[in-house]
C-alpha cells in the first residue's frame, strides 16, 4: 500500500519564536513531529511512502529517516519547487501510484485513539475522507450533516484521503490554488460531483492533532504526555510499531534500541522488546552476598 507525505509548513517559519526551525524535526513531546505523522501510516499498513518536501525540509527530514528500512518501510523522497501546489505534485506521481490505490496525508496533522485499520483496509471505489465534530471549523474544510431533529452540525475534514489511481488523472485536470489543504478540497469536492466520495465520521475517541505554529505545537505536546501517563504507552514509537507489525526481526530490533542514549525511551524499548521476547527479562531485586571471614 502507497502514501504520499507532504511536508508543507503552513505558515510555521513566520513565527517569530521558530526563525528557521524545521516544523517537521521540532520535538512534540520526545519525538520529532514527522515520526507522529509516519507512526499513523504504519499502523494504518502503509509500507511504501513518497515524502514531499522543498530544499528547506527534505535533506534534513532525510538525514533522520534515510530509506526507512531500519523500521520495514520504503521510503522515498522528492524535492518540489513548491510543494503547496499539491494538484500540481500529485498530477506527475503516476509512475508511484501506479494503479492501486494512495493515501495522501498533510504532515502537520496525526491521529490517536480508535484505530483506523479498518478504513483502510478495502480500496477505495473512489475518494475516501474522514470527519470529526468540532467547535471550531475555520482553517478546515468543513461538511455540513443534519441530525435526526433536523438541526445541521459541522464537521472538521483533517488533511487526509484516501483515493483510487484515478486521483493523477483527475489532479491533472484541475489548477491547484497554492494551498495543499485547499487542494485537497477540490479533489474531494470532485470525487463528490462524480458520487464517488466515501465520508466516514470519526467518535470522540479518536483524537486529531493539527499543527500549524509553535501554540498548536506545545498544546499537542502537553496532549501527548498526559496521554502517555494516563496509558504508559507511547503516542508515538517507530520502533515498537514496527516489531508489533512483524516489520523487522529481534535483531533489528535490538540494533534500534542500541541507538538510542541512555535515557527513558530506550528503556521503554528495552521493557517492550522483553515483554515481546525479543530480549531475556533481566534479573530484578536485591542480590545478596555472604562473605566468610
Amino acid at each position: 500500500m502507497k502514501a504520499v507525505l507532504f511536508l508543507v509548513d503552513p505558515g510555521f517559519r513566520e513565527d517569530p519564536l521558530a526563525g528557521s526551525l524545521n516544523l517537521f524535526q521540532a520535538p512534540l513531546y520526545d519525538q520529532p513531529l514527522v515520526f507522529y505523522c509516519l507512526s499513523n501510516l504504519m499502523e494504518w499498513f502503509f509500507r511504501d511512502i513518497l515524502v514531499v518536501g522543498d530544499s528547506q525540509t527534505l535533506p534534513g527530514i532525510q538525514a533522520l529517516l534515510g530509506d526507512g528500512s531500519q523500521f520495514g518501510l520504503n521510503l522515498e523522497y522528492q524535492r518540489s519547487t513548491k510543494p503547496g501546489s499539491l494538484l500540481s505534485v500529485l498530477g506527475k506521481l503516476g509512475a508511484f501510484v501506479g494503479e492501486g490505490p494512495v493515501c495522501v496525508m498533510l504532515g502537520h496533522n496525526f491521529f490517536w485513539g480508535e484505530s483506523l485499520q479498518g478504513f483502510f483496509s478495502a480500496p477505495p471505489s473512489g475518494g475516501r475522507i474522514f470527519c470529526s465534530q468540532g467547535q471550531t471549523c475555520e482553517e478546515y474544510g468543513v461538511l455540513q450533516f443534519q441530525d435526526e431533529n433536523g438541526q445541521e452540525t459541522s464537521w472538521r475534514v483533517p488533511d487526509l484521503g484516501y483515493y483510487d489511481s484515478s486521483v493523477v488523472a483527475l489532479a491533472r485536470k484541475l489548477q491547484s490554488s497554492g494551498n495543499p489543504s485547499h487542494d485537497l478540497e477540490l479533489l474531494n469536492r470532485h470525487y463528490a460531483a462524480l458520487d464517488r466520495l466515501e465520508i466516514l465520521r470519526w467518535g470522540r475517541e479518536m483524537r486529531w492533532f493539527d499543527v500549524r505554529n509553535l501554540s498548536s505545537l506545545w498544546r499537542a505536546a502537553r496532549q501527548a504526555e498526559e496521554i502517555e501517563l494516563m496509558t504508559e504507552q507511547k503516542v508515538c514509537c517507530l520502533e515498537e510499531l514496527a516489531v508489533h507489525t512483524g516489520l523487522i526481526d529481534a535483531a533489528q530490533c535490538g540494533a534500534l534500541c542500541d541507538r538510542h542514549p541512555p535515557g527513558a525511551y530506550r528503556e521503554y524499548l528495552k521493557r517492550m522488546c522483553i515483554r515481546c521476547g525479543l530480549l531475556p527479562e533481566e534479573p530484578r531485586g536485591l542480590r545478596l552476598a555472604s562473605r566468610e571471614s
